[in-house]
């Protein structure tokens, strides 16, 4: 899962190289804005094939967010 989550990073920043781990996260990586937030939930939403609440987007702050939503999604 988390190569795929590392694949749509990569896609939306714009950065080939870019390595991410549970810990990446958006106070720490300032191109992780919420223009890319944005960009990044529906990729995730398109590539899972779920949709996620409003409660859970405004939730995400990492990588590790990111993940426990997917797994309570059941992907």
């Amino acid at each position: 899962m988390l190569q795929k989550v590392q694949a749509i990073f990569r896609d939306i920043l714009g950065d080939d190289t870019l390595v991410i781990g549970p810990e990446f996260s958006m106070h720490k990586n300032p191109e992780w804005d919420s223009v890319a937030m944005v960009q990044v939930a529906l990729a995730l939403e398109s590539a899972y094939g779920i949709q996620f609440t409003i409660e859970e987007l405004t939730a995400i702050r990492s990588v590790a967010d990111i993940l426990n939503v997917l797994k309570n999604h059941g992907c």
